[in-house]
C-alpha cells in the first residue's frame, strides 16, 4: 500500500514517482506530482485537462475556476508597456525560432519583420495558433504594440525558451535518475547519448535556418518576376521593352514602337523614338 505517491529531492529538484495504484489514473498522479511542486496546499483539479479534447481547455478552466479574471488582467497588464519594445539582452539568449510549433493565447513571443540589421521586440499572441497539416510555414496574429496587431509568419516569431536544457544536463540528469535506481549507464552508451541529442539540436537548428532561407529565397523570386514584368511591353505582353517615345517618355519594345505615329498610353504626337538599355 502507497503511503506517498511522490517524493520530491528539494536540494536537487528532482521528482521520483511510484507505480500508482489501481484506482489512480496517470492524470491523477501528474496532478497531485505538480501540485506538490508547486507548493499547493491541495490538489489541484488539474487532471481533467490533460483528458479534455483539443480546443475544448478553455472551457475545461473555466468549468473548474482555474485562472481568474482579475489574475489575466494584472498579467496581461503587466506586460502591455513592454509589446514592441527592444527585447532584453537576458530573453535574447532565450529566443528559439521553431516555425512548425504552435503558439498559445497571451504568450510572450520575441518577432522581428525580417529586415536586415533589425532587432528583436517583445510581442503577444492574442490567440491559440497551429500549422495545418503539410505547412511548412504559416501565418498568426501578433500583438506588436499596445491596440496594435500583425500578421507574421512563424519564422518570424520565436518563444521565450526559460524552461530549456542542455544536453549535457539532460544526460546527467538520465545517469542521476539511473544511479538512484541502482542502473549504472557505461561511459559509452552515455557518450553516444550525448552525442545523439547534440545532433538532434543541430539538426533542429539546420530545419529553422533552411526554412528561413527558402523564405528569403521565395521574397526574391516574387521580387525578380515584379521586375520582370515591370519590363515587358504593355502592348503585346511578350516583348520586353527597349523604345522610349519622345516627347512623352512611354516604354514600347522595338516592334510594337515601329508601328505607331502616337504614343499609345497618352496620344502625344511621337517626335521620334530613342533606345534604352536594361541595367
Amino acid at each position: 500500500m502507497h503511503r506517498s505517491i511522490c517524493f520530491i529531492n528539494k536540494s536537487t529538484g528532482y521528482i521520483l514517482v511510484a507505480e500508482p495504484p489501481n484506482f489512480l489514473t496517470i492524470h491523477d498522479v501528474i496532478a497531485i506530482v505538480v501540485s506538490h511542486r508547486l507548493g499547493a496546499p491541495v490538489i489541484l483539479p488539474i487532471a481533467a485537462l490533460f483528458t479534455c479534447p483539443d480546443d475544448s481547455e478553455k472551457e475545461v478552466l473555466q468549468i473548474l475556476h482555474l485562472g481568474t479574471d482579475i489574475g489575466v488582467s494584472k498579467r496581461e497588464g503587466k506586460y502591455d508597456a513592454s509589446l514592441g519594445v527592444e527585447l532584453l539582452p537576458q530573453d535574447a539568449r532565450q529566443v528559439q525560432f521553431l516555425p512548425l510549433r504552435p503558439f498559445y493565447s497571451g504568450e510572450i513571443v520575441a518577432w522581428k519583420t525580417g529586415k536586415e540589421g533589425e532587432k528583436l521586440r517583445y510581442g503577444r499572441v492574442p490567440e491559440d495558433v497551429r500549422p495545418s497539416a503539410g505547412q511548412a510555414l504559416y501565418r498568426f496574429p501578433v500583438e506588436t504594440a499596445p491596440g496594435e496587431t500583425r500578421m507574421l509568419l512563424s519564422s518570424q516569431a520565436g518563444g521565450l525558451e526559460y524552461g530549456k536544457v542542455s544536453s549535457t544536463e539532460l544526460v546527467q540528469a538520465v545517469h542521476d535518475m539511473l544511479s538512484a535506481a541502482g542502473v549504472r549507464m557505461d561511459a559509452e552508451k552515455e557518450t553516444l547519448f550525448q552525442t545523439t541529442l547534440t545532433l538532434q539540436d543541430q539538426l533542429k537548428e539546420s530545419q529553422v535556418a533552411l526554412l528561413m532561407e527558402q523564405e528569403k529565397a521565395e521574397v526574391a523570386a516574387r521580387e525578380a518576376d515584379v521586375a520582370k514584368a515591370a519590363w515587358s511591353c504593355r502592348i503585346c505582353l511578350n516583348a520586353e521593352v527597349n523604345m522610349t517615345i519622345i516627347p512623352c517618355g512611354h516604354v514600347l519594345c522595338n516592334r510594337c514602337s515601329s508601328s505607331v505615329s502616337r504614343c499609345p498610353f497618352c496620344r502625344t504626337q511621337v517626335s521620334r523614338m530613342m533606345r534604352i538599355f536594361r541595367p
